[in-house]
């Protein structure tokens, strides 16, 4: 991981500041604490995002008490809240099983329980793309995902009635309940947590995924889909119908795998791809024919016969 290249960010612990001047990333909030890799931002809603310093841009301080800026929360739970680590990769492990927000917008920002940490990449199971897997490299951030919503007092009220009217059943099944714990935990268990790659490091899972389709960075003019059919040291080797692809491993952001039914129609749909430009391709060469008599619109035999025209 780089080091920080804002080295007065100590100075600024406690205060109000702007990180990054603009995009997806760019946040106000309080400044938690820094590390030698990452920092602790608190924005208004009590949320708590870390950031790499190394994609750290930009630093705007509240010097002058400008109204554009934000009064956060000086409550010391939000600062207990807060997980604080000695790197990034410590602070991560922290989240394992629990839900993430990875970068905070953009073609690469993704929302899921994570599931491995490794030294130089991540994997995090998602709803809509099942399990992906990120390049440390290219996380700016990462912050906790609450679920928890604030209910009325009406809500409040009607779940405790339906509580209530619950338990008498509820007791009635608790013997049921018992007996078959063990097993319902079990069902649980395989449900919440799929299963994915265990590579010692970011190469090693690119090269487990070898004759398999993959889809490499998840948006933008950069996403790929092929067969990955090599791996080197520095770069990747796609195919795509009749397209090769070399992928330098350092610009990867993200990669995932296609389930066995999606790979299939990937496939079928390259080659209904291929045979209709073959087709255009017959196409084209019956349209070359030899005309050498009005009515006669056979194959060229010069071009058959390799013949020159002039004898």
């Amino acid at each position: 991981m780089m080091e920080s290249n804002f080295p007065f960010l100590m100075e600024m612990k406690d205060k109000t500041i702007q990180v990054f001047k603009g995009g997806p990333e760019s946040k106000v909030g309080k400044l938690l604490y820094v590390k030698n890799d990452y920092l602790a931002l608190e924005t208004k809603d009590n949320n708590v995002i870390y950031y790499q310093l190394s994609h750290l841009k930009s630093v705007i301080e509240d010097s002058k008490g400008n109204p554009l800026f934000i009064d956060v929360s000086e409550d010391d739970e939000n600062d207990e809240n807060a997980v604080d680590n000695g790197n990034f990769i410590e602070l991560l492990n922290n989240f394992i099983l629990q839900d993430i927000q990875v970068n905070q917008g953009g073609p690469e920002s993704q929302s899921g329980m994570l599931l491995l940490v490794r030294p130089d990449y991540l994997a995090i199971s998602t709803d809509k793309d099942g399990v992906v897997y990120y390049n440390l490299e290219h996380i700016k951030s990462i912050s906790e995902v609450n679920d928890e919503k604030e209910e009325s007092p009406e809500k409040d009220e009607s779940s405790r009635e339906s509580s209530s009217s619950s338990s008498s059943s509820s007791s009635s099944r608790s013997t049921v309940d018992e007996e078959s714990s063990g097993v319902w935990e079990e069902v649980i268990v395989e449900d919440i947590v799929p299963a994915c790659a265990f590579e010692d490091d970011f190469n090693a899972l690119l090269d487990s995924f070898n004759q398999r389709w993959v889809m490499i960075n998840s948006g933008g003019p950069e996403k790929v889909e092929g067969v990955l059919v090599d791996c080197s040291q520095d770069y990747v080797t796609l195919v795509h119908h009749k397209d090769l692809f070399k992928i330098a491993i350092f610009h990867i952001k993200t990669v995932q795998v296609a389930s066995t039914e999606e790979a299939e129609d990937a496939e079928e749909s390259s080659d209904n791809d291929e045979s209709s430009d073959n087709n255009n391709e017959n196409d084209d060469n019956n349209n070359d024919s030899y005309t050498g008599g009005r009515n006669y619109k056979g194959p060229n035999p010069f071009k058959q016969n390799n013949w020159s025209r002039r004898r």
